[in-house]
């Protein structure tokens, strides 16, 4: 039975028992996320210091790049220590744009039926992952929910895959793995994991970014879902 296929690149509904999602960008919109650190963060932390948006975006740019790709970058409380504001209270401010991706509640509902084991592997940190779940209506489906913090290493760390496979005893060849991150998604692939799918549109205000590395849909929609 297939369950995407485009040219030469097929992926059938046999080929996979587990399926791997991100969270942010993948099941839900990545909008939410992108106004919160790139606009309203930089607002409250220039309130806070007294100074202008523009610096304000500068200095949290550099705090911020010194720490990409390691799970402080992930880490709420590690932002509020850092730029002393209660980061999830503010992210509260935001809630109404928590939404899922379009057909993610489709696609969830397909995969149980399909009897699916559905995981979220995620980088967020668990206070995030709570306030999100507070929100949006994908919890239901999910057998497990894995942050990052929790294996002490982010996504970005073939380390992070070799506890979370041993953890939960998964296979490589029968897992599907779905996120918008090229580099974790490249990680993933490096560690073994056969079945990859990237996703192009994690923010619905912004254009997709198609990869030709990996299988890459826009929405869930434009996977086949047969009976």
């Amino acid at each position: 039975m297939t369950f995407y296929k485009r040219n030469s690149e097929t992926l059938k509904i046999q080929d996979f028992d587990t399926v791997l999602f991100d969270m942010d960008g993948t099941l839900l919109d990545l909008h939410f996320d992108n106004e919160f650190w790139l606009k309203n963060l930089v607002n409250d932390y220039a309130s806070a210091r007294g100074i202008r948006a523009c610096d304000a975006k500068t200095q949290l740019q550099k705090k911020m790049k010194a720490k990409e790709g390691t799970l402080d970058w992930y880490s709420t409380d590690y932002w509020s220590r850092e730029l002393q504001l209660d980061v999830v209270n503010l992210k509260k401010k935001l809630c109404h744009l928590i939404t899922e991706r379009p057909g993610t509640i489709r696609f969830l509902e397909y995969l149980r039926k399909k009897k699916k084991n559905l995981f979220i592997v995620t980088n967020a940190h668990p206070d995030v992952i709570n306030l999100k779940l507070e929100h949006v209506s994908i919890a239901k489906y999910i057998d497990q929910i894995i942050s990052s913090h929790t294996l002490d290493y982010p996504k970005e760390s073939i380390n992070f895959w070799r506890r979370l496979f041993q953890n939960h005893l998964l296979c490589k060849q029968k897992t599907l793995f779905m996120d918008d991150s090229i580099s974790i998604l490249r990680t993933a692939k490096l560690f073994g994991i056969k079945n990859i799918v990237h996703i192009n549109s994690p923010d619905s205000q912004k254009p997709p970014k198609i990869t030709n590395e990996f299988i890459s849909i826009n929405t869930f929609d434009e996977l086949q879902l047969t009976t």
